[in-house]
């Protein structure tokens, strides 16, 4: 999901946004624009600080004008006022496109204290817009997700793992496992191994009451994102043939088919489609 963030000069509340939901989501695209900013300024250095605070990294932030031109570019829209999304709507954005959360004033010439509250405000706003749109958190996993995702583990596969193949994987250093959490609980995950930079997928689950929310995209974005940073040369994984709505998925993805194996699966038995993602190959990975 491609997310624009906007307010009026695009040097506090709309980059704070992105800095914030670019930690909150990584597996979407975001950025920022103002509908009167001066191009090329620095984020206030309150809205730095306070950023930094909670993780969120916009340092590196420069003001831009938002243009007409890539009104069509992005898929939601989030002004940090109703003004500004009255503004976008005049501009030809459409209705459905908008997410308008509660205003959010202009925190400009205002102390620490002042752009923390702010911050806050966007953060629950954020949170808001990620429920609304069905995704989960991805967040690597740990002892409290094991018991969620056993009984998803049995739930989706005819010889699931044991619980404790799970919690072995925690102290793996060559595993990389990743969960899916949503209102509370967790609702999928996913893990690879690797070695001498070559990476492995060993499986990816969502509960069955959760599927057809691109939950699947999200945690194989994380995993590839992880390998990636990991300086990866490719991911590698196995899918039954029959699965259309894997292969649709991974395909998506940039995965390419590149090899058989015979009688891979068990119960039913069925051959093994190898799908591999080279990453020399292809630099940007779609979310």
């Amino acid at each position: 999901m491609k997310i624009l963030f906007v307010c009026t000069g695009n040097t506090c509340r709309s980059p704070m946004a992105e800095g914030l939901f670019r930690a909150l989501a990584p597996e979407h695209t975001c950025s920022s624009a103002g509908l009167a900013a001066i191009p090329g300024q620095p984020a206030s250095p309150q809205a730095v600080a306070c950023c930094e605070e909670v993780g969120a990294d916009i340092s590196g932030h420069r003001s831009r004008q938002l243009t007409r031109e890539e009104l069509s570019s992005w898929d939601i829209f989030v002004p940090m006022t109703r003004a500004h999304g009255e503004v976008l709507e005049g501009a030809g954005v459409p209705p459905e496109k908008l997410y308008l959360p509660r205003d959010i004033g202009d925190p400009f010439g205002g102390d620490l204290d002042t752009y923390r509250a702010c911050r806050d405000r966007i953060a629950g706003e954020l949170s808001r817009l990620r429920d609304s749109l069905g995704c989960a958190r991805i967040v690597p996993m740990e002892e409290r997700h094991l018991e969620e995702i056993s009984a998803i583990e049995n739930a989706c596969f005819s010889l699931p793992w044991s619980l404790q193949a799970f919690r072995e994987e925690l102290i793996n250093p060559s595993a990389v496992y990743a969960a899916a959490e949503l209102s509370g609980h967790t609702v999928g995950y996913g893990g690879m191994r690797h070695a001498a930079g070559e990476f492995y997928i060993d499986n990816i689950a969502v509960s069955p009451s959760h599927r057809r929310r691109g939950i699947a995209r999200q945690i194989m974005s994380y995993l590839i994102g992880c390998a990636q940073k990991h300086g990866g040369s490719f991911i590698s994984l196995e899918v039954r043939p029959s699965n259309a709505p894997a292969i649709a998925l991974y395909e998506s993805l940039g995965f390419k088919r590149a090899g058989l194996r015979r009688d891979f699966y068990e119960k039913p038995r069925e051959d093994g489609l190898i799908y591999t993602l080279d990453f020399e190959q292809k630099e940007d990975m779609p979310c």
